[in-house]
């Protein structure tokens, strides 16, 4: 994926670039090798779908409440879950 300077609604421009990782020496390791598949809740499924459109990733799967977009095609992906999970419940 190419690096694109993008400003979504009125957020603050970012950068989004694929990352690598380097072969380490005989003996270490990465922390993390990859992702296959991460799943995030959301508040609004078409609002958070027209965000990752715009960074560029492409929509693999949809239904009435959930939709997946490719990280990296056919390797790995994001779901998007609509519904109430998105709360952060409260400390006190």
């Amino acid at each position: 994926m190419v690096a694109k300077d993008l400003r979504v609604d009125n957020c603050e421009i970012f950068s989004l670039q694929k990352s690598s990782f380097t072969k380490k020496k005989k003996g270490e390791s990465n922390m993390i090798e990859g992702l296959y598949e991460a799943h995030l809740s959301v508040k609004n499924l078409d609002i958070s779908m027209d965000f990752y459109k715009k960074i560029g990733l492409k929509l693999a799967w949809r239904d009435e409440d959930t939709a997946f977009f490719w990280i990296e095609e056919n390797k790995s992906w994001v779901g998007l879950w609509e519904g109430k999970e998105y709360q952060t419940p409260s400390l006190h």
